[in-house]
This record gives C-alpha cells, sequence and structure tokens, in this order.
C-alpha cells in the first residue's frame, strides 16, 4: 500500500503546475440558509480558466497567483451563480455563501454572464429543502419528482429507484465516499437507507460516475449525510411526519456541536424511528404490507487546517410485511388471484407484521481522512458495512404437527449476512487550467447463507482498480474525461438442488475497463449544451448465475444461469438547456447500446413447491438497446405564480428481433402550479402545489415474452402540497402538507410487483414537521 499511494502522489507532483504566483487563495464555500459547507462546488478565475473544487468540508485551494484582482465564480447545482471580486496582495482566506435555488431572490443580486462549468456530467441535485418537502416511508420517495427516475414497488415500505429503465447493481448508491452494499440484486431489497437523514442528493451520469464504481450503467446516486460543523454552537434539529393511509408515525432527531472535550473537533449524534400499519388502496386493505424501522448515527471529527479525519458508525433496522395475498398455495389460487383482481386474503387494518415478512439490520463504519497540501487533497475512505437479512415464509407444508409447524415459521427460511471491506483512495489536483482525480479501489466482500432457501450462494469475492479522471477547457468548451480499469475474483459454493448437496467450489475472474468522456460549451450566455459518451460494464452476480429456489420478498421462485457473462454497455446522451424569455427549458437524449444486457424475465410455468406455488422467473442475457427522453420545463407566470412540466419515456428492445424489453417504465408526464405569495397571515415564505401526473399504459411490450398478466391501464393521479414557516415562542417551525393521490384513484403501476394481485395505495395525507433548537434556531431567525 505504502508503494502504491507514493507511486500515486509521484505521478501527481510530475503533473503539479508551477507559475510565477507567489500567494494563496484559500475559502470555504457554504450554503446562505443553514451555514454548512457544501463540497463539489467549482471555483473559477475567470480569465485565467483556473479551476478548483471545494472538498466534503466546503474548503478550496487556489495556489500561485500573482497580485492583483481576480473574478472568482462559483457554482453548484441547486444553488445560484455568484461572482466576486477580490484584491490579492497577499495570502488570502475567504467564506463564499451560495443561495439556495428554493429561496426566492427578491432582494439578492447575482452576478455572472454566463454558467460555470462543473463539470459535464448530467446530474440532478436535490438540497436539504427539497428533501425535507418529500421526506416519505423510503428512501426512494426522495426522488419521485426527478425527470428519468422511476420506483420499483413492492407494496408501500420497499422501493428502489430504476433509472431511465435501469436498476438494482446497475444503479450504485453511495455515501461519504463509499458504495453502499447491502443484497441490492433484490428486486424487494429496497435501499437500507434512513430518508431523514441525507442533506442533499444528486442522480449523477457522466465522468464523474466512475469515481464511484465501473458498474454504474443506470448512474449514480450520491448522498451526503449532514456534515460535521466545526467551530461551531450547539444546535439540532427534530422532525416529525404523520400518514393517514398507513396510520404511519416517524421522529427523527439529530444533535450537533464542536469543541466538546477538546478543541478542533466536532460531533453528531442522530436516531430516528418508524412505525407503519397496513396500506389501504381505495377499495381494501393491503393486509400484512406494515413496517417498523429503526435507525442511529455517531460520528465524530478532528480538524488539523490541512488535515482532517472524521469516524461515523450508523445502523439501520427494519420489520417489513410482505403482502399477505402474494404467497399462495397452489397453481388454481394463483390464477383465481389474477383474474379476480384483488387480493383472495383481506383482513382489518392493523400494525401487527405477520409471515411472510423480511428483517433487515444494516451497520456501517466509515473513515474519512484529508490532507491538503498546495500540491492538492489526498483523500482516504474507509468503510466497513455488514448487511443481515431474514425472510420467513408463510408456509411449512411439510409440517403436519401444528406446534412444529409455528416454530418452524419462527424460524428464518432464508438468512444472508453479506459483510464489505471497502478502502478508496483519492488524489485531487490542479494544474494548466484542469482538475484532475487519481484513484485507488479495493473491495473484500463476503456473503453468508443460511436457512432451508438456497438462493444465493456463500462466496467470497475481491476486487482491485485504479482510476483517473481529467476536467479541462479547450477555447469555448468544457471537456471531462475518465478512464478506470478492475478486477474482479470471485468464489463461490454452490448448491445442487436436484442432487440435494453442495458442487464443488466454483472460482470466477473477471475484468474489465469502464471510460467517459463529454464536452459542454455555453451558447449565446443562456444556452448551455452537454453531450457525454460512456461505457461501463457489471459481472454477473452471484444471484445471476446460482439463483434456484423461492424469493420470499417478491413471491417467485428465481432461477440462474451459470453460462452468463460479462454485462456491458455502450451510453450516448446530449442535454440541452436554454432560457427563452422567461421560460427555462431542459431536454435530454440518451441510448444505451448492451451486447449483453441481463434480464429477469417470467417463465411460462409456475413453480409448485411445498412453501406453496410461484411464478416462475429466469435469468436470461440477450443483445438490447435502451433509449429515451426526459423534457422539463419552467414558466414564471407573475411573481407569484410558477408552471412546471416534466416528461419521460423509455424504451427497450432485443437485437435484432426489435421485439421490446419487459419491465420498462411507462411513459409519464408530471404537470404542476407552484404558488409561492409573500408571507401570509403570519406564515413565512409559504408555497402552494397542485400537481398533476399522468402514466400511460405500458403498450411497448412483445407477445414473445411472457407475463402473467397484460400491463394495467395508464392512470392520472392528483397531489396537493402546502408548506411554510412560522413562529411558535420564537422558534422557526418549517411544516409541509401533502395529500398524494388527492382523488383516491384506484390504479395499479406497471412496475409495482403486487400488480398481479392488488391495487396501489390510495389517498394519504402526509404532515411533516421540522423544528430546530439550540444556536441554529437564531441563526434561522437572522436569515429571515
Amino acid at each position: 500500500m505504502p508503494c502504491l499511494v507514493a507511486a500515486l502522489l509521484t505521478i501527481a507532483a510530475a503533473c503539479t503546475f508551477a507559475s510565477d504566483g507567489s500567494f494563496h487563495l484559500h475559502g470555504v464555500v457554504r450554503d446562505s440558509a443553514r451555514g454548512t459547507p457544501i463540497s463539489d462546488a467549482q471555483i473559477v478565475i475567470i480569465g485565467l480558466q483556473r479551476i478548483a473544487r471545494s472538498a466534503s468540508d466546503g474548503h478550496f485551494h487556489v495556489p500561485n497567483l500573482a497580485p492583483g484582482r481576480y473574478r472568482l465564480g462559483i457554482r453548484r447545482l441547486g444553488y445560484y451563480d455568484r461572482v466576486l471580486t477580490i484584491a490579492l496582495s497577499r495570502d488570502t482566506t475567504i467564506d463564499v455563501f451560495l443561495v439556495p435555488l428554493s429561496i426566492e431572490l427578491h432582494h439578492v443580486t447575482v452576478e455572472g454572464a454566463r454558467p460555470l462549468a462543473i463539470g459535464t456530467e448530467h446530474d440532478v441535485q436535490l438540497d436539504w429543502q427539497y428533501l425535507d418537502r418529500h421526506r416519505g416511508q423510503t428512501f426512494g420517495d426522495l426522488l419521485t419528482d426527478v425527470p428519468g427516475v422511476s420506483l420499483l414497488q413492492t407494496g408501500a415500505t420497499i422501493a428502489k429507484p430504476v433509472i431511465r429503465g435501469l436498476h438494482s447493481e446497475r444503479v450504485v448508491i453511495s455515501s461519504g465516499g463509499i458504495q453502499h452494499r447491502a443484497q441490492e440484486w433484490g428486486l424487494d431489497h429496497g435501499p437500507a437507507l434512513d430518508p431523514f437523514l441525507p442533506t442533499s442528493v444528486a442522480v449523477i451520469r457522466g465522468a464523474a460516475s466512475l469515481e464511484e464504481s465501473y458498474a454504474a450503467i443506470g448512474g449514480v446516486i450520491r448522498i451526503e449525510p449532514p456534515p460535521l460543523r466545526y467551530h461551531q454552537a450547539f444546535e439540532g434539529q427534530l422532525s416529525l411526519l404523520g400518514a393517514t393511509n398507513n396510520g404511519m408515525g416517524a421522529a427523527a432527531v439529530r444533535a450537533q456541536g464542536s469543541d466538546l472535550a477538546f478543541p478542533n473537533t466536532a460531533y453528531l449524534l442522530y436516531a430516528s424511528g418508524t412505525i407503519a400499519g397496513d396500506s389501504r388502496t381505495p377499495q381494501y386493505v393491503l393486509s400484512n404490507t406494515g413496517a417498523r424501522t429503526g435507525s442511529g448515527m455517531v460520528a465524530i471529527g478532528y480538524d488539523a487546517a490541512s488535515w482532517r479525519t472524521e469516524l461515523s458508525y450508523s445502523l439501520f433496522a427494519s420489520e417489513l410485511g410482505i403482502l399477505a395475498a402474494s404467497h399462495l398455495g397452489n397453481p388454481d389460487d394463483l390464477q383465481r388471484a389474477i383474474e379476480a383482481g384483488r387480493p383472495l386474503i383481506i383482513r382489518p387494518w392493523t400494525y401487527r407484521i405477520g409471515n411472510p415478512r423480511q428483517q433487515i439490520l444494516h451497520q456501517t463504519l466509515y473513515l474519512h481522512s484529508t490532507y491538503t497540501t498546495d500540491a492538492g487533497t489526498l483523500e482516504l475512505h474507509y468503510g466497513w458495512q455488514r448487511n443481515d437479512r431474514s425472510e420467513y415464509d408463510a408456509h411449512a407444508a411439510r409440517y403436519t404437527d401444528s406446534t412444529l409447524l409455528q416454530q418452524a415459521l419462527q424460524r428464518p427460511a432464508l438468512e444472508l449476512s453479506l459483510a464489505s471491506y471497502q478502502l478508496e483512495l483519492r488524489y485531487r489536483f490542479s494544474n494548466s487550467g484542469a482538475t484532475n482525480v487519481l484513484g485507488l479501489h479495493f473491495l473484500r466482500q463476503s456473503n453468508v447463507r443460511s436457512g432451508q432457501v438456497f438462493l444465493l450462494p456463500d462466496y467470497l469475492l475481491y476486487e482491485g482498480g485504479i482510476l483517473g479522471t481529467r476536467t479541462f477547457t479547450i477555447g469555448d468548451w468544457l471537456a471531462s474525461f475518465g478512464i478506470r480499469g478492475d478486477l474482479q475474483w470471485m468464489q463461490a459454493r454452490p448448491y445442487n438442488k436436484a442432487a440435494g448437496r453442495y458442487d464443488p467450489d466454483t472460482t470466477m475472474l473477471f475484468a474489465g475497463i469502464a471510460a467517459n468522456g463529454g464536452i459542454e460549451r455555453t451558447i449565446g450566455g443562456s444556452s448551455r449544451l452537454r453531450i457525454n459518451l460512456g461505457t461501463y460494464w457489471r459481472p454477473p452476480s452471484p444471484v445471476e448465475l446460482f439463483a434456484n429456489d423461492l424469493h420470499h420478498g417478491t413471491a417467485q421462485y428465481e432461477i440462474g444461469d451459470r453460462k452468463l457473462r460479462t454485462e456491458r454497455s455502450v451510453s450516448l446522451d446530449a442535454s440541452f438547456t436554454t432560457r427563452l424569455d422567461r421560460i427555462q427549458l431542459e431536454a435530454t437524449v440518451y441510448a444505451q447500446y448492451f451486447p449483453r444486457l441481463t434480464q429477469l424475465l417470467p417463465d411460462s410455468m409456475p413453480t409448485v413447491t411445498y412453501r406453496g406455488v410461484f411464478p416462475t422467473m429466469r435469468y436470461v442475457q440477450q443483445r438490447a438497446a435502451i433509449f429515451g427522453s426526459e423534457l422539463s420545463a419552467s414558466l414564471p407566470m407573475g411573481n407569484i405564480l410558477r408552471f412546471d412540466m416534466q416528461a419521460a419515456f423509455v424504451r427497450g428492445v432485443r437485437l435484432p428481433s426489435g421485439d421490446f424489453l419487459a419491465f420498462m417504465p411507462a411513459d409519464r408526464m408530471r404537470l404542476a402550479l407552484h404558488l409561492h405569495p409573500d408571507d401570509l397571515l403570519g406564515i413565512h415564505a409559504p408555497y402552494f402545489e397542485l400537481a398533476a401526473t399522468a402514466v400511460r399504459r405500458q403498450t411497448a411490450v412483445s407477445p414473445s415474452v411472457f407475463d402473467y398478466a397484460p400491463p394495467p391501464a395508464g392512470y392520472l393521479t392528483v397531489d396537493l402540497t402546502a408548506g411554510g414557516q412560522w413562529l411558535l415562542a420564537g422558534t422557526p417551525i418549517q411544516a409541509t402538507l401533502r395529500i398524494q393521490n388527492l382523488l383516491d384513484t384506484p390504479y395499479r403501476d406497471y412496475l409495482s410487483r403486487y400488480r398481479y394481485f392488488a391495487l396501489n395505495p390510495g389517498r394519504n395525507l402526509m404532515l411533516t414537521a421540522t423544528v430546530p433548537f439550540g444556536m441554529f434556531n437564531h441563526f434561522l431567525e437572522t436569515q429571515q
């Protein structure tokens, strides 16, 4: 390891640019509304094309500047651009405050003739205010309004993001520089993440996604947990949420401060809990779909100027009910349930969770350390994660004795324990007006299985990789390029179900190159064109290779294929952003080609087991292409009213036949009227939004692809949101009322795993409130 780090530093030092300047500019970029540091902000010395990027603690550094006056351009997605003029006659440190886009700028003037480059990647940044308004029962609820993002749902309690028709291991979720690893292969395995914890979320596609993984075929969802606040007084926040559809109640509390026992230190404490009962459709109860979750986090840090180290531990525990009607006893029941159009099992509403059910415990330990010099910044990220998953059966027909039966049902039919050890090294530096990143990646992962279900084998794998990215300017163009090479070794112990024994250990080796390049140009000062071309790859997962048993969470029997090969994609996307008078428009088109795309597809013959009868699903590979477009528009209508529109469509086809791929998201459009009047009845910054989401019936299906039921009809849902801030005993309270599915429309979403058996949930009133305490309370008051 020391040799690798030394080699990395040597390469970087050889590239480092030295000028005739003698002064250094240091600074910290902060959120003007909260004072929290902003990472990944782009700082440009206008005219010199010198570029710097703020670190995770908001700090940036521009070395070797001659004396004189400079214009700095600062930009970060989710914030207004800012241009500053400074006079440099010595080493200087400045604070830069960026205003969130969600804040109406009635009295703030923002300079800048052109948008400032942050890189050519296509990304969407969700700030803390957006997240506070959209927090729900699952992490996926935070992404529902992002163009091109859908949700693959298993009831109301399990949702995983689908980006441009791709999901699971093709969509990488990262937090604190470490990839979230929690049995991503399962269609019913939503991210084991607390929706109350993130302070910002970004959906990224492009060269920047290479830093996270070589397998980011669909993109990256980057989560930023609450940052540690050094040299700040004690503060905290209490968040409360209640929902009517399933009787959900949730609470989260965060407290943080600094210099408690030692100088230059900071700490953070966090805890949350959720309880929910059965979900309700407009016509009946979805029995056994309740949920309970608990989450906690402890973080400490030490800041010694050029060196900073932070350590955190977190856990997320959940118990999730699986729709009782999805586990049936014989083939006739399966057919009858599909034909009936409603669940065969409907019980009175309750908070009780019975079998079938899941229990998940996800633990993480993160170590993040940075060392900054005039030459650049060296970052070390280490993550330990353990994901324990237990799935409980609803049937155990091999037991005739009732006592033995009840004892068997209390034992997990499947237990999986996944342990991951990941190390990431990054060296960031600037030279010749460009920003560069060099990195190393190491991973050790093991999975241990127990129970009566042999869906996933025991396995051990190791990964190693090296990467580099560079962002620079060529005339009026901004260009980004990244490349990485990775190697994966895996040894698995598969179970031969037909023979009733374990097969000899199977060893596999996979290797590949991932690369991405992009260009960007600003046209006429108000338009921007971005084009990205990339290739990613993904080795087949152990479940895709060796599955041969019942998957309780999705109520289907899954069969893998040991002959599957590496999946690869070649992608091209182009986006154009412009302002036409008062209308802000963004249009994106994209296409991906897959020499081999792995999918889980239905088989025409259901599988009968002693647990019941279940739809059969097989992992297959085929040549395919996925293409689509996304469009968003925003039109101010006067000073207090705004009209927003978002639309997305995606198509997948098998090659060369041209048949449509199964389970692609249906076309959808969202229209919204957003009203933000002046202070009203003592409420500060009130807002109201009426939104309608229209989803077409999925007609892009092929008769040659078997499905147990045809795609459901299209639907239209209406949502109403209102919120604002008011003072209660001197404390500013932010409250939001959301009514989802206002008209209580009965519908089935094509991507719902329960659409064969039941409707989607109906009307839901959600009330959220955020209450600050400590010094943060006074800080908010001074911002008004």
